[in-house]
């Protein structure tokens, strides 16, 4: 399943959100591929992906996302991509 998420960044730059973005991968790996990241401006970024396991990605945005948003100022908005 393709999903759109949509990163506002408040308290640092989309270059300090991506090194942490990257950091993760090995994290991403377990429930995500073929992952893009887009850059809108110094605080908001787009992802694009497709999840290849929703269980363990919920997981990770109740676990692993408040472990850094506080710090970084995260906001995230998913959106399901369908095709028709």
């Amino acid at each position: 399943m393709n999903k759109m998420i949509m990163v506002k960044i408040e308290k640092v730059t989309f270059e300090e959100w991506k090194k942490a973005y990257d950091g993760d991968y090995d994290l991403r790996k377990e429930f995500m591929n073929a992952d893009v990241v887009a850059k809108i401006d110094d605080h908001n970024a787009i992802i694009v992906a497709n999840i290849t396991n929703e269980e363990t990605m919920q997981k990770v945005m109740e676990e692993r996302i408040p472990e850094i948003s506080e710090e970084m100022g995260l906001e995230h908005t998913i959106y399901k991509i369908v095709r028709q």
